[in-house]
């Protein structure tokens, strides 16, 4: 006996009747014909039939039967549970070991070296990133599953469950007929809430299906890899250096002062500050602006062997200037009259009050072939520590501007500049006839005086592979090992010396110039723009002379000016010339890592919490009976459509075999289906 309470007698079969694909109980007769389930007349008597006492063995079976039924039962139950709670632990577990995994390739780089047996290197990188895009779309598809199920389960039930809530209203036929089947897409599920054609569960599942639909686009592309520069193992790389006593070196002749193999590098380091500053052309690395207050600009020894293209980070002793210009006064305050059997070498002897350094005048230094002069003084021989009376140890650079005030000759055929030496302070000498060859000659002389104060510390330097070198801040509190690579007393001592060369900067032509030094020493001191425009030093076509008039660019300029021409210029010494030392670095290399879009990963975090909600909401209120033929006949048993169907199929049968369900479905109109019930508890399903 079938536990169903509307269940068929064994005799029964099943049958398609007339052209339309329906599904009917008929009972076969003798005479081979059959009845529809609908009949009324008959149905009875198939009941009586199936009522009817069995032989003795009835009791025995059915309890067989029935034992066998309750063991089914519980083990439906079992797996149903069991079903239940693996598709929450899947989207539980798939979906936050996910996001956790986002989260930390987004805070994190978390490199991909192989995918299972294959090594990934940055040249199967975009087959690597097919390969992540395609698992990331079956991991979410998978975390998915528990949604898309429950949404289908929804969905086979949303026949009963339309008709149970709308039991007073009805549904129209156009909507319960399609509303459970596969064919009823998205699209129409929307109408069909936005219209009221459905229950309160149905649109919920059209809710989460649109959000598992924005999930399973989203979540994907919330996950990628890319190729990034990461640093390799610990190397020894090799950087330039300053030596002690490679610079400052007190040893020789008899305890004599003498830094001649620095020196003998001075015009070359010219040349470079020539080619930075005036041509716009960059000699090796370059070290970037600082970004920090107390330090204006870095001068960093030089990587060697070492590609500009390269990506790679070191540490290393760099010299960080606070670069300061001033013009000097002096202890002098009468003119200064050399004599006529002076010593052409040594005219005389000048105290630069305030900062600490004695310069000792030479013919030099006046320009006897023109009426004004600028030079570098030479710290390895005219300039001293005023303490110490040895050479200057702390970066000192002087240039000493000059002209004739008094007794000096004028040719029609050339131009002069006349030194703006307002407000600035000066000294006056007297040269002799013997020097002048000719009447004595009065002269104006002023010092400017520039100063690197210079730091040696340690930094972490960085090479982005643009040929420019990045020193990294310190962290507050903490201070790197020195690496040696710079003694301090030979690297202040080299600074002085680095300048010292300025007027073999350039081409020899002085003419562009008006006679002040080269090219870099006069656009320092006056500025391009001004340098630009100056006649030259020989007039055009007998036209007379013409006087310039020079004005010398504000201290706070000039300070700047000469920390960047230091930059240039150290590079000649510290590329290697005075020495070399090997300090600890790690070179950078391509490697693939994963990487995450923050703002998908927080967006696929809400949508998959809101399906977990979903999920168990879902899980909770559904209690509806699915889509099934005994659920169907259940509720169709008493009910006067299928008479009504059948009639209407009947008569639309032309006899030649073709369907005619769409037809009968037009026929009928958009009629509302009712499900009612029975005084016995029963329900029933009929149009209105």
């Amino acid at each position: 006996m079938s536990p169903f309470p509307y269940s068929q007698p064994d005799n029964a079969e099943l049958q398609v009747a007339s052209s339309i694909p329906m599904l009917t109980f008929s009972m076969v007769s003798d005479s081979g014909k059959h009845r529809w389930l609908s009949e009324p007349e008959s149905h009875q008597n198939e009941l009586d039939k199936f009522h009817e006492p069995h032989d003795g063995l009835h009791p025995q079976l059915s309890r067989v039967q029935l034992e066998h039924h309750r063991l089914l039962t519980r083990n439906r139950l079992i797996w149903r549970r069991f079903k239940s709670i693996l598709k929450a632990l899947i989207l539980l577990f798939l979906s936050a070991g996910y996001l956790i995994f986002c989260f930390m390739a987004n805070r994190h780089a978390i490199p991909l070296r192989s995918l299972g047996p294959y090594s990934i290197t940055p040249d199967h990188f975009e087959t690597a990133k097919s390969a992540i895009t395609t698992l990331n779309i079956a991991l979410v598809t998978l975390a998915l599953y528990p949604i898309s199920d429950i949404l289908l389960e929804l969905k086979s039930e949303e026949f009963f469950n339309a008709l149970v809530e709308k039991r007073r209203g009805g549904v129209p036929l156009s909507t319960i007929n399609v509303i459970s089947s596969p064919e009823f897409g998205i699209i129409d599920s929307i109408h069909a809430v936005i219209v009221g054609r459905c229950s309160r569960l149905f649109i919920a599942a059209t809710v989460g299906s649109l959000i598992a639909f924005v999930t399973s686009v989203l979540a994907p592309t919330a996950l990628s890899i890319q190729s990034v520069l990461a640093d390799g193992d610990i190397v020894a790389l090799p950087v330039g250096a300053v030596a002690n006593n490679s610079v400052y070196n007190n040893t020789f002749v008899s305890g004599l002062v003498t830094e001649f193999y620095a020196e003998s590098n001075a015009n070359f380091a010219a040349s470079i500050l020539w080619a930075e500053m005036n041509l716009g052309v960059q000699y090796n690395f370059s070290a970037a602006v600082s970004l920090e207050a107390d330090v204006s600009a870095f001068v960093v020894p030089q990587p060697l062997n070492l590609p500009m293209t390269s990506t790679a980070r070191w540490l290393t002793d760099v010299i960080g200037l606070r670069p300061s210009c001033t013009w000097a006064s002096t202890n002098i305050t009468q003119p200064i009259i050399v004599p006529n059997a002076s010593d052409y070498l040594s005219l005389a002897g000048v105290y630069l009050e305030d900062l600490d350094l004695d310069m000792t005048l030479d013919s030099i230094d006046v320009g006897l072939l023109s009426i004004t002069n600028i030079v570098v003084k030479d710290p390895t021989a005219f300039l001293f520590n005023h303490t110490t009376l040895m050479p200057p140890t702390d970066g000192s650079t002087v240039f000493l501007a000059s002209q004739c005030i008094g007794g000096c000759p004028i040719y029609s055929s050339s131009n002069y500049a006349w030194l703006n030496l307002t407000e600035i302070p000066t000294f006056t000498v007297q040269l002799p006839p013997s020097m002048t060859f000719g009447q004595p000659q009065l002269w104006q002389i002023a010092c400017l005086v520039c100063k690197p104060n210079a730091v040696i510390e340690t930094r972490e330097v960085r090479a982005e592979g643009g040929a420019m070198l990045s020193v990294q801040p310190l962290n507050e509190g903490k201070q790197l090992t020195s690496q040696g690579n710079l003694f301090p007393r030979d690297t202040t001592t080299m600074l002085s010396i680095a300048l010292s060369g300025m007027a073999n900067g350039g081409p020899a032509s002085y003419n562009a110039t008006m006679g002040l030094g080269s090219q870099p020493q006069a656009k320092f001191l006056f500025g391009s723009k001004q340098v630009n425009s100056w006649p030259g030093v020989l007039a055009q076509d007998g036209s007379g002379s013409t006087f310039v008039n020079a004005s010398f660019l504000p201290v706070a300029n000039l300070s700047a000016g000469f920390g960047q021409m230091l930059q240039s210029a150290s590079k000649a010494y510290l590329s290697g010339y005075l020495g070399a030392a090997y300090v600890p670095a790690r070179l950078s290399a391509l490697e693939v890592v994963f990487m995450s879009s923050l703002p998908l990963v927080l967006i696929s975090t809400v949508t998959f919490l809101l399906l977990h909600i979903l999920l168990g909401l879902l899980r909770r209120q559904k209690k509806g009976e699915e889509f099934t033929l005994p659920n169907i006949a259940r509720i169709i048993y008493g009910s006067n459509i299928p008479e009504e169907m059948s009639l209407l199929a009947q008569e639309l049968d032309d006899g030649t075999g073709k369907s005619v369900e769409q037809d009968v479905i037009e026929q009928i109109g958009d009629r509302t289906i009712v499900l009612q019930q029975h005084d016995d508890g029963s329900d029933v399903l009929r149009f209105t």
